[in-house]
Parts: C-alpha cells; structure tokens; sequence
C-alpha cells in the first residue's frame, strides 16, 4: 500500500532521514559503550558478592566462638550486628548518559551489649 506525500511533507521525511543517518552511528556507539560499562560493573558486583560470602562465612565463625561469651546475645547474626545508615550516591556522565556513581557509605552504630 502505498501513500503518496505532499511535497512539504516529503522533505520533512528526507530531512528526517538524513539527520537519523547522521546521528545513528553515534548514538549506536553511545549504546556500545553503556553496554560495556554495564558489563564491567555486573562483573564487579558478582565478585564483590563473592567476597562478602567469603567474609560473612568468617566472621559468622568468629560469632561463633565469641558465642559463648555472655556479652553477645544468643542469636545474633551478622545482619543484625551491621546496619546500613545512608549511601551517597552523585550522578556521573558515561556517553552522554546520566548514572548513579556511588560515593560513600555509613554504617550504624550498635549496642550489641
């Protein structure tokens, strides 16, 4: 089916055209690059996960032994002993794109006597 174009709008639709074969391959490369970072920062996260397994499996030995001691209470795990208080987070700017970018992070603290 085909659908015939007035003059004005043909133009517009060639103009269009042209601007979306210029820009294209810029903003393919933007996407290539966003894809990238994405895939370095899920491999950072795995590895990160794997070292905090690592130190949860430790320490909850050390809980452990320190388990008889009557000045930590019965039951407590590491979730309960460490709380998160706030996370800063600012924006950064990768191809254009606006991201988080995590800046700091506090911690609460407890009275686990």
């Amino acid at each position: 089916m085909a659908v015939k174009l007035t003059k004005n709008e043909q133009k517009t639709q060639k103009d269009q055209l042209k601007q979306f074969q210029r820009y294209l391959p810029t903003l393919q490369l933007k996407k290539q690059q966003l894809q990238m970072v994405i895939r370095q920062i899920q491999a950072k996260i795995t590895e990160t996960e794997k070292q905090k397994a690592e130190m949860d499996a430790t320490l909850n030995s050390w809980i452990a032994v320190y388990n008889e001691n009557k000045s930590f209470p019965k039951g407590k795990k590491l979730e309960d002993l460490v709380q998160v208080d706030f996370v800063k987070k600012s924006v950064g700017n990768i191809a254009g794109v606006s991201i988080p970018v995590f800046d700091e992070i506090k911690f609460k603290k407890l009275n686990i006597i």
